[in-house]
Parts: structure tokens; C-alpha cells; sequence
């Protein structure tokens, strides 16, 4: 086996995160077992070919294989930030470009002065951003036409309309409705005695401020832990749908913790016993060290750093794949080393502390298909009740907004949640009335929670 002791890191300008890899980012392609130790002699990456077995005896028309390209393709995810590319060609219609975001981001604080200014300052930078707008609110008010959206989209909807012609119709719809913006601008923007206000005012009602990434073939397997929108731990959707499925392969997610174990036994270490005390093992992948499993299809990552794995910890990449294709090496630019990754290799090591990603894939056959399935662990786990609590809290949300609607914020969407609502008497009484009183009363964070003001 080989071993690369490196003398120095390669130095990496983050200004590039988002960007697409190329055989210039790196000096070699390893496409053997290789052990990369850090310049202080740490192993910072392990690489075996065919290193999984239970990756690498999987055929590619099997029901193994074909349950694996479901996964990964369960979700066409916008959420996946720096990693889908920092260019974005997918939704284009409901975005807003960087050169309108520098708009508001100037017109809120009374820094622009006249309609000409705020043209020239659009013009700017017409690249696509990650922010999108109210498309509703958009209509609502008057913004767009409806009747030329609706022709333009009834060509679009078609399946019998000609190749050429669609991608017209696509053009054309996209520019009604992405008029929206001038159209304020001229109609309300402009004409306003306190455009400093106005600005504001159509901030907040027309930008997001859910930011949208580039539409890739992405899905989590495993645990999903709390957060802001959704306040309660679950396994996720594709998860549940074939569960079943799902838990057949506890040998493979186990044969790629013995692997972890074996060769980073410190970090793995660290992570058994960090989590030897969660609430519910189906949080761990059978008892594992991980807690999720990214499942990428034909989705050559962007530059980015894993920025939701567990302090120190490391991820275990895993390929399968079929037919004949070019590209998809994974590249770390600090080691200044690429690895030609293909069905059955694993490649375990630090994906948050080195930025990485993968170079284009270049399908060479109709059958062309390449998988990788992304190991982690979530610290997270350690914080959530059990599945069946975190169910709990989930239908509690779903109950209050038709039992106490005066604890909702007035949004026609309310999802039920408010402050304080893990320490309320109405939690309380939904446990009660569930028999669920052994539930806790911890927030997204796992502490307990408090009353506002309180």
C-alpha cells in the first residue's frame, strides 16, 4: 500500500468556493490503496479500491443497486450551497440576480437617489442568485402579466411541443415573470416621496429569505436533527418510504464504521463515545458512528467544506456506479492529490477540515450512471427525545394551530410554532393527553427551554 507523507499544505483561496474542480487543481490521480498523512503526521485520508465490500459485490442491474439509484435520486435538493456551484442555471424564473440584491441592500439604507441609478446598479450584475422572491405576492399585487405567463407556460406544459420550441416558450415566461422587479421599481419605487421606506416595505414583502441553490439529484438518508423550521428530530422522507429497503444493507453502513474504526481509530473513538448515550439507536445507523448518509446522483460537487459533520469527526465516501464515463475524481486541492474514484472504492478522512469536490462528469455510454454515497455524523443526535417523542412534538405543532390559533402569528402558513413553546402549558397538556409526559421540554438546541422574558 502506498503512503504520502506531505511536507506542506497547498494554499486554497476560499474566494473559489462554489467553483468546478479541474485536473489542474491537483499534481497526482491516486487510483490505488493509498494512506495521505498530514505535513505533522496525522492520516488526514485513507483510500481503498474496491476497498467496500459490500459496495463493490453489489451488480449494476441488481435490486441492490437499483434501490441505491432511487435514494439518490428520491430528491432534486436546491439546498446544498457552495457544494451544487456557486453558478445557477436551474429556477432561474423566481430569483433575484445580484445586481438587484445590491439594490435593495443600498435603496433600504436611502443610498440610491433615482430610477437611473437603481437601473445602473441592477445592470451591474445580472448574475443569478441564491435569493428568490414571493412569486404569489408577485401576482397578487399586479407585478406580472398572468395571461402572457400562462401562454408562454401552456407551451412549456406540453409534451408535444417541439424541442425548439419549448426552450423559446422557457425564455420567453421566465422574462414575464421575472418583469416583476422593474415594474415595481417604475409603479412604486420611483413615483414614492420616501423611497428609503418603499424599499423596505418590498424588501420585506417580496425577497425570501430562504436562499435556493442549484437544483441537483441529492438526498439525505437517516436522521434529520431539529432546527428553526422544524423543530422536532425525524428520519427523513426516502428514509420511511422504503424502510424496509432501508435496513437491509445495516451490514454495509456496519462494514464502513469497522472500516472507519480501523483506520481513524481516534476519531472513531471519539464519536462511540460521544454517542453511547443517545436516546434512540436508530439515530446512529444500526450503531454506527454515523448518523446520515448523503446519497449523490451523477452530482460532481463544487468546491465546499462539509460545514454539519461532528467535530472531530470524519466522513466515508463510498462509490458505485455502471457503464463507461470520465470525470468524478475527487479532488482535495490542499493535499494537491485527486482520486480516481470508482465502483466499490471508499475513501474515508477529513471533508471538513480540507475543501474538496469533483471533477465534471462525462458520461461515454447511454448507461452511464455514478453514485457516492457520503457517510457522516451529526452531534446533534445527542440532544433529541426519541423517535417517538420527536413524533410527539412534531403532531403537537399540528394540534396547537387548531387548538390554541392564538398562539399563531396571524400568517395564513402557520406551522404552529411559537416561543416558549417547549416549556408551555400546552405542551404540557398534549403530553398528558398523548401519555407522552416523559417527552422533554428541550428546545432545537436541546436545552431546556424558557418562557420570552421570562
Amino acid at each position: 500500500m502506498r503512503e504520502i507523507y506531505l511536507d506542506a499544505l497547498v494554499p486554497f483561496d476560499d474566494k473559489r468556493l462554489g467553483g468546478v474542480p479541474s485536473s489542474t487543481d491537483f499534481l497526482e490521480l491516486i487510483d490505488e490503496d493509498c494512506n495521505v498523512y498530514r505535513p505533522d503526521g496525522s492520516l488526514a485520508v485513507a483510500f481503498r479500491k474496491k476497498g467496500l465490500k459490500a459496495a463493490a459485490n453489489i451488480q449494476p442491474n441488481s435490486k441492490e443497486f437499483e434501490y441505491w439509484r432511487w435514494a439518490c435520486k428520491s430528491l432534486l435538493s436546491d439546498q446544498r450551497g457552495n457544494a451544487a456551484g456557486s453558478e445557477i442555471t436551474t429556477n432561474v424564473e423566481i430569483r433575484l440576480t445580484e445586481g438587484q440584491k445590491v439594490f435593495f441592500s443600498k435603496a433600504v439604507k436611502g443610498l440610491v437617489t433615482d430610477l437611473e441609478e437603481a437601473r445602473a446598479i441592477v445592470a451591474a450584475d445580472t448574475r443569478v442568485s441564491r435569493t428568490t422572491y414571493f412569486v404569489g405576492k408577485v401576482e397578487a399585487d399586479g407585478l406580472v402579466d398572468l395571461d402572457e405567463i400562462e401562454k408562454w407556460d401552456s407551451l412549456v406544459r406540453k409534451k408535444s411541443t417541439p424541442f425548439e420550441l419549448k426552450q423559446a416558450a422557457i425564455l420567453n415566461r421566465n422574462a414575464a415573470k421575472l418583469v416583476w422587479f422593474d415594474n415595481w421599481l417604475v409603479r412604486e419605487w420611483a413615483p414614492s416621496e420616501d423611497r428609503k421606506a418603499t424599499a423596505i416595505a418590498g424588501k420585506a414583502r417580496y425577497v425570501t429569505k430562504q436562499p435556493r441553490g442549484q437544483k441537483v439529484f441529492s438526498a439525505v438518508l437517516g436522521t434529520i436533527t431539529r432546527s428553526g423550521r422544524t423543530p422536532f428530530a425525524r428520519l427523513t422522507s426516502p428514509t420511511m418510504e422504503r424502510y424496509d429497503d432501508f435496513a437491509s444493507f445495516a451490514p454495509f453502513y456496519k462494514e464502513v464504521d469497522s472500516l472507519t474504526k480501523d483506520l481513524f481509530p481516534r476519531e472513531w473513538g471519539i464519536l462511540r463515545n460521544r454517542y453511547k448515550d443517545i436516546a434512540d439507536t436508530r439515530y446512529s445507523l444500526f450503531d454506527t458512528v454515523f448518523s446520515s448518509i448523503t446519497c449523490n446522483y451523477n452530482f460532481p460537487t463544487c468546491w465546499h467544506y462539509d460545514g454539519q459533520n461532528a467535530k472531530d469527526a470524519v466522513a466515508a465516501l463510498v462509490c458505485m456506479d455502471r457503464g463507461s464515463y470520465n470525470g468524478v475524481d475527487f479532488v482535495m486541492p490542499q493535499l494537491g492529490l485527486g482520486f480516481h474514484m470508482r465502483h466499490g472504492d471508499i475513501l474515508i478522512g477529513d471533508n471538513q477540515g480540507f475543501v474538496h469536490g469533483q471533477t465534471p462528469f462525462v458520461p461515454l455510454s447511454e448507461d452511464a450512471e455514478n453514485l457516492v454515497l457520503v457517510f457522516y455524523s451529526r452531534d446533534a443526535i445527542v440532544t433529541l427525545d426519541d423517535l417517538e417523542c420527536e413524533a410527539c412534538r412534531r403532531s403537537f405543532m399540528e394540534w396547537v394551530t387548531t387548538n390554541h390559533p392564538e398562539r399563531g402569528t396571524g400568517e395564513p402558513k402557520w406551522n404552529g410554532s411559537f416561543l416558549g413553546m417547549w416549556c408551555s402549558p400546552e405542551w404540557e397538556e398534549y403530553k398528558k393527553l398523548q401519555k407522552m409526559e416523559r417527552c422533554s421540554n428541550t428546545n432545537i438546541k436541546g436545552q431546556p427551554d424558557v418562557t420570552p422574558n421570562a
